[in-house]
């Protein structure tokens, strides 16, 4: 059994179907106007490459840098660092707070263990009550002048546990900062963030009709809040 040879005509087969053949259509140019688009798309080319070699990294970026994306770093970096000192801040008060609680606590306590010896001594004695009653501020303040040593010896630790605890906190924020100032942090953000020539091209080529994401970071301050070779944002 012999394999039938099927051959297609697709002129042909268009014909039988009441379409005009591929050939009948004319040439593909007549579909597609290429000396009409042609100067447009030369002109699109010639105009993103003018972009892209000079006008967005040597003009327009510098200009938008300066009016619009460092300001907005430097306003976002400042927002850091009120953020920050209201932590700090929350962080010294409950840490106050601590220290004043814990400072009461011990001293009732202390207070508490003088009173037991004191009654332990004169309790239940002929004449202890009116003995007492007329000197016990005196025995109470002897005591004390005993405790309050301890006392402050107590503060001044918890004092100290407590500025070892912002000095931690103060050096894990400057971990990774490598500028000191915003300014200096801001130059070298929005620079590393403009890098990217192409998508600079494309947003100063369209007239900012096309915005990259990249220029949304860097208009919002967003730039501040990602880790790069700038390092960290110096809020503190």
């Amino acid at each position: 059994m012999t394999k039938a040879n099927h051959s297609y005509d697709i002129n042909s087969i268009g014909r039988k179907n009441g379409y005009p053949g591929i050939a009948a259509m004319g040439d593909w140019k007549d579909l597609i106007p290429v000396d009409e688009i042609a100067p447009l798309l030369g002109g699109i080319i010639v105009w993103f490459g003018l972009n892209y070699l000079y006008l967005a990294p040597e003009i327009i970026a510098p200009r938008l840098a300066q009016k619009y994306y460092i300001p907005a770093c430097q306003t976002a970096v400042a927002e850091g660092r009120r953020e920050r000192q209201a932590a700090v801040a929350s962080l010294v008060a409950a840490g106050e707070r601590r220290i004043q609680e814990n400072m009461e606590r011990l001293a009732q306590q202390m207070q508490q263990a003088t009173g037991g010896a004191l009654g332990m001594i004169f309790g239940g004695r002929p004449g202890s009550d009116e003995f007492m009653r007329r000197h016990g501020n005196t025995l109470q303040g002897w005591a004390n002048s005993y405790t309050a040593p301890a006392l402050q010896a107590r503060l001044q630790q918890e004092r100290a546990a407590l500025a070892q605890a912002l000095q931690a906190e103060e050096r894990e924020a400057r971990r990774g900062i490598i500028h000191a100032t915003p300014a200096q942090f801001c130059g070298c953000a929005v620079t590393d963030g403009m890098k990217d020539r192409i998508d600079m091209a494309a947003f100063t080529a369209s007239l900012r009709l096309y915005t990259p994401a990249v220029v949304r970071r860097l208009e919002s301050g967003g730039v501040v809040t990602e880790a790069g070779p700038c390092g960290k944002p110096p809020i503190v």
